[in-house]
C-alpha cells in the first residue's frame, strides 16, 4: 500500500476521532478503538454468546422482523414512546427528527446463521486452494482422512482465519450484532469514505440531546456510527450499588427479569467454550457431507500379476472406489470425544497463538483427555478454555478492561508509536481494536 493513502487513512481516522465531542458523565462507545469485543467476552473473560430464547422483536424500518435481547427491545420501545413526544421539539431538518426504526438489528446476524455462512467460505477455499490441486482428494477415502487433511489445512490460517465458535466469535467476520445488544436507527454507511454521514450527525445541534435521551434508556451512542445505539449493561450499576431503590440505565429494565449487571451474564449469555467440542464435530460431519456430494468416489491402483503370479508381467489397473458414506446419511453418531477433544485443543492453540512445543502440546491434551475421563467433557472443555482464553500478544492495538485489552497507558504508547511509524513508511497493518462489557 503506497505510503501517502496509509498516511492519509491514518489522518482521516484521527481526524474524525479528534473531533468527536466530549459531554461529562456521558459513556463513549467506540466499536473500532475499544469495544471491539462488546457483548461478545463476559466478567470472567470467557467467550460468550446471547442465549436466543430469551428474544424481542422491534419494529423494523425495512419491513419484516426485526430482533435483539428481550431486555433490549423493553428498553427501546421504551425509548421510542418517549420520543416520539421529545421530536415535536426537533426541527425537520435535523438528522435526529426521525421515528427510530431498526434498520439493523441481530435479524441476519445470528450466531447459527452466521457461523454456518463463514464455514461455508471456509470449506469452499479448502476445496478450490486445496482440494482441487494435485487431486488432492485422492488421498480422502474416509471421514477420518478428510478431518485430517482439513485440520492440516486450517491450522496454517487458524489465528486469522478460526475453526472453533469461540475462535470465531472473537474475530473480526463474528459482526457485533451477533449479541442482540446493537440496534442501528439509519440506512447510513460509516467507514472512512462516509465519514460526511458521521460528520452530520456529529454537527447537528441537537447531537447533545439525542446522546443524552438514549441515556435515560441505558444506550450509548457508537461514536463510528453515531445512528447506532448499544445497550450498555452496566448503566445505572453504580446508582444501584449505592441506593438499592435507584433503578436507572439497563438496571431499570433488568429489574424487570429480576436481573441486574451481575447476573445477566449468566441468564441472558451462554459460555461458547461449552459448546466448542459438539459445534467441531457438527461442522466437520456437515462438511464432510458435501464433500461427499461432490466427491462421492476416489480412485486406486492395483497391481495385477500375470496368470503364473509373478510379477514382471504385472498390469496396473485403476480403479473408482465408493468413499465411506457420511454420518450425517448413515445416522451414525460419532463418539470419540477423545480424538475430537485433541482436534479442539490443536485448533484453540492455533487461534490464540498459544505458544508451545510438541511435547508441551502433548501433556496438555494429556491432562485435558484425564480430566474428561474422570470429570467429564464439561470439565475438560473448561480447562481448555483457561488455556486458551486470551491472546499473549495482539497483532492490533485496542484498549479493554480484561484479557483483549490493554491499559490506557500502554494503549496510547502504541497508537503514539504507530502515528511515527505511518509518517515514515507504510509497513505494517491498520490498528484493529477491543473491548469491555461494561463502559466508565
Amino acid at each position: 500500500m503506497p505510503n501517502g493513502l496509509v498516511k492519509s487513512i491514518f489522518n482521516e481516522k484521527k481526524n474524525l476521532y479528534d473531533a468527536y465531542p466530549y459531554y461529562p458523565g456521558i459513556p463513549s462507545f467506540d466499536l473500532e478503538r475499544k469495544h471491539m469485543f462488546y457483548g461478545k467476552i463476559d466478567k470472567e473473560s470467557d467467550v460468550v454468546f446471547w442465549d436466543t430464547n430469551f428474544t424481542k422483536q422491534i419494529e423494523s424500518a425495512r419491513g419484516g422482523a426485526a430482533f435483539v435481547m428481550d431486555v433490549v427491545a423493553d428498553a427501546f420501545n421504551s425509548l421510542r414512546a418517549n420520543y416520539r413526544r421529545a421530536i415535536q421539539g426537533i426541527s425537520r431538518g435535523s438528522v435526529y427528527h426521525t421515528s427510530l426504526k431498526a434498520y439493523k438489528s441481530s435479524t441476519g446476524y445470528g450466531l447459527d446463521f452466521s457461523y454456518a455462512s463463514y464455514m461455508q467460505t471456509i470449506y469452499k477455499n479448502f476445496v478450490e486452494r486445496y482440494v482441487l490441486k494435485n487431486r488432492n482428494y485422492e488421498k480422502i477415502k474416509n471421514y477420518k482422512d478428510f478431518t485430517k487433511e482439513f485440520i492440516r489445512y486450517s491450522l496454517r490460517s487458524a489465528r486469522n482465519y478460526p475453526i472453533t465458535t469461540s475462535g470465531f466469535i472473537t474475530s473480526m467476520h463474528c459482526k457485533p450484532f451477533v449479541s442482540g445488544l446493537m440496534i442501528e436507527t439509519s440506512p447510513r454507511a460509516h467507514g472512512i469514505e462516509n465519514n460526511k454521514n458521521i460528520f452530520e450527525y456529529l454537527k447537528d445541534p441537537y447531537y447533545e440531546f439525542w446522546i443524552r435521551e438514549v441515556q435515560k434508556f441505558g444506550f450509548m451512542v457508537d461514536r463510528n456510527a453515531p445512528w447506532r445505539l448499544v445497550f450498555n449493561l452496566g448503566s445505572g450499576w453504580s446508582n444501584l450499588q449505592q441506593n438499592p431503590e435507584d433503578l436507572k440505565g439497563a438496571q431499570l429494565f433488568l429489574n424487570n427479569y429480576g436481573l441486574d449487571y451481575e447476573s445477566v451474564f449468566d441468564f441472558r449469555f451462554e459460555k461458547a467454550y461449552k459448546y466448542d467440542l459438539i459445534l467441531l464435530r457438527n461442522i466437520m460431519e456437515s462438511m464432510y457431507s458435501a464433500f461427499y456430494k461432490q466427491f462421492s468416489t476416489y480412485e486406486q491402483q492395483q497391481i495385477i500379476p500375470d496368470s503364473n503370479g509373478r510379477c514382471h508381467g504385472f498390469a496396473v489397473k485403476n480403479e473408482r472406489l465408493y468413499r465411506e458414506i457420511p454420518n450425517e446419511l448413515t445416522g451414525f453418531v460419532d463418539e470419540d470425544d477423545e480424538y475430537w477433544l485433541r482436534a479442539l485443543v490443536k485448533l484453540r492453540f492455533a487461534e490464540a497463538n498459544f505458544p508451545h512445543t510438541d511435547a508441551e502440546f502433548k501433556n496438555y491434551v494429556d491432562l485435558a483427555t484425564k480430566k474428561m475421563r474422570l470429570f467429564g467433557v464439561e470439565h475438560s472443555l473448561r480447562y481448555v478454555n483457561g488455556l486458551t482464553k486470551g491472546f499473549f500478544k495482539t497483532q492490533f492495538a485496542l484498549e479493554g478492561g480484561y484479557w483483549q485489552g490493554q491499559t490506557k497507558l500502554e494503549y496510547d504508547e502504541r497508537i503514539k508509536k504507530r502515528e511515527e511509524e505511518v509518517n515514515k513508511t507504510s509497513g505494517g497493518d491498520y490498528v484493529l481494536t477491543g473491548t469491555k462489557n461494561i463502559v466508565r
